[in-house]
């Protein structure tokens, strides 16, 4: 599969400024024959945790939307964004179009970044979410998630061979994220898709933050296939997920796991 990773710096609490952005991308990765474009965490409003619950109730038609240019593009469209759920909680959720504009799956963040006080604005999802594609087996993290090896040890055994993770990571932890997400591929063997914000916002409209992006797409020997630097950029590479077995079959971390220990 061809796949598209989209660097943007993003319009605090401006979703159609996004949204205007999102479609220009979406276009030219289309026109480059890309299966998917992934877009970072929260891309359509950042974090303003008081604009974001004015916005929330109206964001579905920006979903809508999205879903329109997914279809008209004839391509596979995600990100993480905000979401309202039928209980009315406001949500940082990864929605998957696919390239007839179907919602095909979504995910919704379950470990909030305390930190910065996601916890205390944003609903936390209670479940992993994987989903069977055209390619393979395709599971969803977001952000903070990528700290958490026992979520992607979930989906590595699940048959997840490629796991999408929507970032809005900030300096100075640049290697932390290099570390992570290398090491989510090592030890898991298979595709980490990592997609980072770029730019600064003041979050919740307080703390300044600034993005370092590095998106990236790491294989299952931890081999960088593509990284971007720190300004707003469209990456495009080439993923071949049999790589997965390949890699599985040669070194067979899962058939030499001593699981009668690790209780």
């Amino acid at each position: 599969m061809k796949i598209a990773l989209a660097q943007i710096n993003v319009e605090t609490a401006h979703p159609m400024a996004n949204l205007k952005k999102a479609a220009e991308w979406i276009e030219q990765a289309a026109k480059q024959k890309a299966d998917l474009i992934v877009f970072p965490e929260m891309w359509t409003t950042g974090f303003h945790w008081n604009e974001n619950k004015q916005i929330a109730p109206a964001h579905e038609e920006v979903l809508h939307q999205i879903a329109d240019l997914a279809q008209k593009h004839r391509i596979w469209v995600t990100g993480s964004t905000l979401y309202l759920s039928e209980e009315k909680k406001i949500t940082n959720t990864a929605i998957l179009f696919d390239d007839k504009g179907d919602e095909i799956s979504q995910y919704s963040k379950t470990h909030l970044f305390s930190l910065l006080g996601e916890n205390q604005h944003m609903d936390s999802g209670n479940c992993f979410t994987a989903v069977d594609t055209p390619w393979g087996k395709i599971g969803f993290a977001i952000c903070y998630d990528l700290r958490f090896p026992e979520m992607f040890r979930h989906y590595a055994l699940n048959e997840v061979k490629m796991v999408i993770l929507p970032a809005a990571f900030p300096h100075p932890r640049l290697d932390h994220w290099k570390t992570l997400i290398r090491a989510r591929a090592i030890e898991n063997q298979f595709f980490m898709v990592g997609v980072n914000q770029v730019g600064s916002e003041k979050v919740g409209g307080e703390e300044e933050v600034n993005f370092f992006g590095h998106s990236c797409v790491i294989d299952p020997w931890g081999a960088t296939l593509a990284e971007a630097e720190e300004e707003e950029t469209l990456l495009i590479t080439d993923i071949n997920l049999s790589l997965v077995e390949q890699t599985r079959n040669k070194i067979q971390v899962f058939k030499d796991r001593r699981t009668d220990l690790y209780s």
